[in-house]
């Protein structure tokens, strides 16, 4: 829950002065707070959204909702290795099958281009001293 926002009338300017836990700010009317929700847009965007009437535009950005949709299973798939990585070494089996499995889809999402190289390195990374922590 969203605690209450404190307001205090900056003396004489007309302003509100509104703070939220460690956060103020000057606002010219009274201060007014959101309730935050969790998704930023719809799972599934319907094809008759595209308002493009250029021919070209079209294929694009028919285009690049399939990479997007590519994408999105690619990192699906990685936080499942990544959830099956934590179970394994919870359970005290199958770590090190498990951590070569993720790192692999790690460096195939690296090389398609769906992570970066550093942020696959970073992954490879944390799993690695994770299962290495486990271990000892």
């Amino acid at each position: 829950m969203i605690p209450p926002a404190v307001q205090h009338n900056v003396a004489g300017s007309g302003h509100v002065r509104c703070q939220l836990g460690q956060q103020s700010l000057t606002l010219l009317g009274p201060c007014r707070v959101a309730p935050l929700t969790g998704a930023r847009r719809p799972p599934s965007r319907p094809e008759e959204i595209s308002v493009a009437n250029i021919k070209s535009q079209i294929k694009r950005n028919r285009q690049n909702e399939a990479a997007r949709m590519r994408n999105k299973a690619v990192k699906s798939e990685l936080k499942t290795r990544e959830r099956n990585l934590v179970a394994a070494v919870e359970a005290g089996v199958g770590a090190e099958d498990a951590l070569r499995l993720a790192q692999k889809r790690i460096d195939m999402a690296a090389a398609k281009g769906v992570l970066h190289k550093n942020t696959a390195a970073r992954q490879k990374s944390r799993l690695a001293k994770l299962v290495n922590s486990a271990a000892s």
